[in-house]
């Protein structure tokens, strides 16, 4: 294994507090355990000179994200509105 640089350890945990600030403003809670979870790495990295294996993968999605259709119903206009 090879050890880290000061100037990687530094870029790390620069890196690990832009990810958590990241998931800090995240409106999704994937989102945020993503960023938490990078920042993570980034954190070993850098306190951890010994550390240069690839993350592991991330878990599969336990639940689809649903996302909202929406409606497209015709309109119904009075006569009387069209011809004001």
């Amino acid at each position: 294994m090879r050890k880290v640089l000061d100037d990687e350890r530094s870029y790390f945990r620069i890196r690990a507090e832009q990810e958590i600030r990241a998931a800090q403003a995240a409106s999704h809670p994937e989102a945020a355990r993503a960023h938490y979870m990078m920042a993570g790495y980034y954190l070993d990295l850098a306190h951890n000179p010994e550390a240069a294996a690839p993350p592991p993968p991330f878990p599969p999605r336990l639940q689809p994200v649903r996302q909202a259709k929406p409606d497209f119903r015709p309109v119904q206009v009075a006569a009387s509105a069209v011809a004001a």
